[in-house]
Protein backbone atom coordinates (compact mmCIF):
# COMPACT_ATOMS: atom_id res chain seq x y z
CA UNK A 1 0.00 0.00 0.00
CA UNK A 2 1.35 3.44 -0.90
CA UNK A 3 0.58 6.77 0.73
CA UNK A 4 -2.24 7.70 -1.62
CA UNK A 5 -3.94 4.34 -1.08
CA UNK A 6 -3.63 4.85 2.68
CA UNK A 7 -5.03 8.37 2.37
CA UNK A 8 -8.02 7.15 0.36
CA UNK A 9 -8.73 4.46 2.97
CA UNK A 10 -8.39 6.86 5.89
CA UNK A 11 -10.64 9.48 4.29
CA UNK A 12 -13.27 6.80 3.56
CA UNK A 13 -13.09 5.39 7.10
CA UNK A 14 -12.68 8.69 8.99
CA UNK A 15 -14.08 11.52 6.82
CA UNK A 16 -13.61 14.21 9.49
CA UNK A 17 -9.97 13.30 10.23
CA UNK A 18 -7.38 16.02 9.65
CA UNK A 19 -4.68 14.15 7.72
CA UNK A 20 -1.30 15.65 6.88
CA UNK A 21 0.73 13.87 4.19
CA UNK A 22 4.52 13.77 4.54
CA UNK A 23 6.61 12.63 1.58
CA UNK A 24 10.09 12.88 0.13
CA UNK A 25 8.46 13.00 -3.30
CA UNK A 26 7.17 16.52 -3.73
CA UNK A 27 5.75 16.54 -7.23
CA UNK A 28 3.03 19.15 -7.59
CA UNK A 29 0.62 16.62 -9.11
CA UNK A 30 0.96 14.39 -6.03
CA UNK A 31 0.42 17.35 -3.69
CA UNK A 32 -2.70 18.43 -5.59
CA UNK A 33 -4.06 14.87 -5.68
CA UNK A 34 -3.58 14.43 -1.93
CA UNK A 35 -5.28 17.74 -1.13
CA UNK A 36 -8.09 16.96 -3.55
CA UNK A 37 -8.66 13.53 -1.97
CA UNK A 38 -8.89 15.04 1.50
CA UNK A 39 -5.48 15.68 3.06
CA UNK A 40 -5.49 18.90 5.06
CA UNK A 41 -1.83 19.65 4.37
CA UNK A 42 1.21 18.21 2.61
CA UNK A 43 4.76 18.44 3.94
CA UNK A 44 7.72 17.68 1.69
CA UNK A 45 10.87 16.14 3.24
CA UNK A 46 13.53 17.14 3.96
CA UNK A 47 12.09 20.09 5.80
CA UNK A 48 13.57 23.39 4.70
CA UNK A 49 14.29 26.14 7.21
CA UNK A 50 11.78 28.92 7.13
CA UNK A 51 8.00 29.11 7.08
CA UNK A 52 6.15 26.12 5.59
CA UNK A 53 3.67 26.50 2.78
CA UNK A 54 0.23 26.00 4.32
CA UNK A 55 -2.35 23.88 2.53
CA UNK A 56 -4.20 27.06 1.60
CA UNK A 57 -1.27 28.10 -0.63
CA UNK A 58 -1.39 24.74 -2.44
CA UNK A 59 -5.19 24.87 -2.76
CA UNK A 60 -5.00 28.38 -4.24
CA UNK A 61 -2.30 27.24 -6.67
CA UNK A 62 -4.41 24.22 -7.62
CA UNK A 63 -7.53 26.37 -8.14
CA UNK A 64 -5.54 28.78 -10.30
CA UNK A 65 -4.14 25.91 -12.36
CA UNK A 66 -7.66 24.55 -12.96
CA UNK A 67 -8.98 28.03 -13.83
CA UNK A 68 -6.19 28.64 -16.32
CA UNK A 69 -6.51 25.20 -17.89
CA UNK A 70 -10.17 25.94 -18.69
CA UNK A 71 -9.07 28.98 -20.71
CA UNK A 72 -6.93 26.87 -23.03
Amino acid sequence: MNGMEALNGLVAEFPVAKIVMVSAVGQKAQVFEALNVGAKDFIIKPFEPGPPYPAEVWRNLYAETIRLSKKV
